[in-house]
């Protein structure tokens, strides 16, 4: 389960982090190893809760500690959130070729959100701020 402080915009569950940047309207997803759906499925409630109130957010997505191992009810899920229309900008951050690819497919889902691969953290909120 969830670990939420509203008061610093951020949950966490073991290692994984959620963290909302309510001035530059950035919602930031650190995965660091697998993540079950049930656990996607609870910390996307907590990515509601903090954007339901904009018209249009940017994404991170860090991937830089993740293994490539995802199921394919996770797979899924993501695919189908892919169609949030209230995202204006990704940006996914990765270290290892396998889990790029993997962010690559996920985002093709996702034709009219400029999506943006970056090896570090500064880069991707650096494009994510040029707006």
């Amino acid at each position: 389960m969830w670990k939420v402080d509203k008061k610093r915009n951020e949950a966490t569950l073991d290692e994984h982090k959620l963290i909302y940047d309510p001035q530059e309207k950035i919602m930031t997803v650190k995965m660091v190893s697998s993540m079950s759906l049930e656990e996607l499925l609870d910390g996307w409630k907590f990515i509601d809760e903090m954007t339901k109130d904009l018209d249009k957010y940017c994404f991170l997505v860090d991937l830089t500690e993740t293994k490539p191992v995802f199921d394919k009810d996770f797979r899924d899920y993501l695919q189908g959130k892919n169609s949030d229309e209230r995202i204006l900008k990704m940006a996914v951050v990765f270290s290892n070729p396998v889990v790029r690819m993997f962010a690559r497919v996920m985002a093709s889902k996702r034709k009219k959100t400029p999506t943006g691969y970056f090896k570090t953290r500064d880069e991707a909120l650096a494009w994510l701020k040029e707006r």
